[in-house]
């Protein structure tokens, strides 16, 4: 399979930049590179409440996969309008980037454009309540640096990091519901080693897709539907050189395979940087709620993650997007909690909700249950902490 021939099927899963480097042969495991853009960060103010408004009906992850893939594919529609290119869509959060082109004001009218469209979407009725989505979004101009990270054996991810996205996620966490706030991003020193070690060989578009899921996608026969997954949100520091967060995926993606998991997201957003993986998304048995703490455990032990939070239940799976570009990814009440446990965990703290304490089985030993309120869950919930352990 060469770059030059991506099938119609798979290329909505990659950006456009991304697209165009892969067709060109230029994309390489470990690569950095570093430009002036023009940055937007958006996220929908109200999604917690609409995860747990669907949480307790029978279809309820479907319900919200339905509504999410109709609001993202708007936005992408719109933000397409303005020629500019999303990189990624994780959970309520959306980003998109201008490359080579630093234009305040036009990142600000794409923004303007999106405020707008969100507007004349009607409320969303559900058992409980009417739910009103809006959208906060904070966009930047300024030095930015795309990344790639992981291995093709487990999936390459293509990352926006330095002062251009965070200046446009500061920019978010100022900003009141319905409304847009620029920020100038400050003058930074490039952030990329100048030879890093990481760079190896050339890689490939299907590179950027897990195997199972780009076999499915050839076929243009991809599965989606409900699975009973384990979620797992890990917070990570990010190295002082961008070019050795592919070291760091690297090591992450080996011991995640080990245990029966995936990597499914790499999130640099709102909530600091994150590992997303699930574990049971392809519905075998071996991969349980042992599997997922054990490999939380080695994570830590290793200094590769420094907290994680740890949930069990039925998600849905599936793209959300539309033919410009999609992600294929798992929606539900549980990935909501999962971040949220993660969120309210200390460092070196290992969460797990009360259905992966009662399906481990004593497996590892735990403290006795603790009510935590968190967003969404205002009379608490039992979760418990793993205690220290070391694997063998």
């Amino acid at each position: 399979m060469s770059n030059d021939a991506i099938p119609l099927t798979l290329k909505s899963f990659l950006s456009t930049w991304l697209s165009e480097q892969l067709a060109k042969g230029q994309v390489q495991q470990g690569m950095v590179v570093s430009t002036q853009a023009t940055t937007l960060y958006a996220d929908l103010s109200g999604f917690t409440q609409l995860t747990s408004a669907f949480a307790d009906q029978p279809d309820g992850a479907s319900q919200l996969h339905d509504t999410l893939n109709h609001y993202y594919a708007t936005l992408i529609d719109t933000i397409g309008t303005y020629g500019g290119d999303v990189t990624s869509i994780a959970g309520d959060a959306l980003t998109a980037w201008w490359p080579e082109i630093s234009d305040r004001e036009l990142g600000c009218a794409c923004g303007e454009a999106l405020l707008s469209t969100i507007k004349r979407f009607p409320a969303i009725v559900t058992p409980q309540s009417s739910i009103k989505l809006h959208l906060r979004i904070g966009v930047s101009t300024g030095l930015i640096n795309g990344l790639v990270v992981g291995t093709p054996e487990h999936g390459c991810h293509f990352l926006l990091a330095g002062p251009g996205l965070r200046a446009a996620i500061e920019a978010r966490q100022t900003c009141p519901p319905k409304q847009l706030r620029y920020a100038l991003a400050p003058e930074a020193a490039c952030e990329v080693d100048p030879s890093p070690a990481s760079t190896t060989s050339t890689i490939v578009w299907h590179d950027f897709l897990p195997r199972p899921i780009a076999q499915q996608l050839a076929r243009d026969q991809l599965v989606s539907g409900y699975r009973r997954c384990l979620p797992v949100f890990a917070a990570f520091e990010v190295p002082p050189q961008l070019g050795a967060l592919h070291l760091v995926v690297r090591d992450v993606q080996g011991v995640v395979a080990r245990w029966g998991g995936e990597l499914n997201e790499i999130e640099l957003g709102d909530k600091g940087p994150i590992f997303v993986l699930l574990f049971g998304r392809n519905g075998l048995p071996e991969q349980g709620s042992c599997q997922a703490v054990g490999c939380c455990l080695e994570l830590r032990q290793r200094g590769l993650i420094t907290c994680a939070g740890i949930t069990l239940g039925q998600l849905f799976v599936g793209a959300v997007g539309n033919t410009r570009r999609r992600v294929y990814t798992a929606q539900g009440e549980e990935m909501n909690l999962a971040a949220h446990l993660m969120q309210q965990a200390r460092s070196g703290d290992i969460f797990v909700s009360g259905r992966v304490h009662s399906d481990m089985m004593g497996c590892y030993p735990t403290s006795e249950p603790e009510m935590i309120r968190t967003k969404g869950h205002r009379q608490g919930i039992p979760v418990n902490r793993v205690l220290a352990y070391v694997l063998p």
